[in-house]
């Protein structure tokens, strides 16, 4: 078996766990905190996007080669570094983040949400959008596929996701959340 096929299922099987945790942590979430509104058709489209995405990354961690470059064994070998990064990063905020989590499509406040701001928190606010961003990344390089162009447009997703979620919790939480939006950075500790 090539290197590059066991980093590929390496980061599959660690894609699985993550969203294994996903699938538990959402359910533990909705008994503790049930949600509030019912989806509408732009959350269900989201949902279905996001989902697509997954699919995407999925099969070609099985290897299914979607327009890819040629070899170069650097990319690859970064790609998996920045993949595990950024999946250590959103499982650690998942974790802190507990069961005042809701999915990124259907933005609401739940019954007696709390404002997290310890962890991963206490320096960024949105690291679950900074680790998933950075795997995205981190897979487009191992695969070394031309689908890597489209990481800008997942990156306006993700800053649009994050400034809709910072305007329903600066309308929920107020100066709370004013506050700690001016001591913490966006999604990169000090700089954004």
């Amino acid at each position: 078996m090539q290197f590059n096929n066991v980093l590929r299922y390496t980061l599959l099987f660690l894609f699985a766990v993550q969203q294994l945790y996903w699938l538990i942590g959402y359910f533990k979430a909705e008994k503790l905190k049930p949600r509030t509104k019912k989806d509408t058709l732009v959350n269900i489209i989201e949902r279905t996007l996001i989902k697509a995405v997954y699919f995407v990354i999925f099969i070609q961690l099985l290897g299914v080669n979607i327009l890819q470059f040629s070899n170069n064994n650097f990319l690859v070998l970064s790609g998996f570094i920045l993949s595990i990064i950024g999946i250590i990063i959103s499982i650690s905020a998942r974790k802190e983040i507990a069961a005042n989590w809701t999915c990124s499509d259907n933005y609401q406040i739940k019954k007696n949400h709390s404002l997290v701001t310890s962890g991963i928190y206490r320096y960024i606010r949105h690291p679950i959008y900074l680790g998933i961003g950075i795997s995205f990344l981190g897979v487009e390089l191992l695969v070394q596929s031309y689908l890597i162009f489209f990481a800008p447009l997942g990156t306006l997703m993700i800053f649009y996701w994050a400034k809709r979620e910072e305007a329903l919790l600066t309308k929920h939480f107020k100066e709370s959340y004013l506050k700690y939006k001016r001591k913490t950075k966006m999604f990169l500790p000090f700089i954004i």
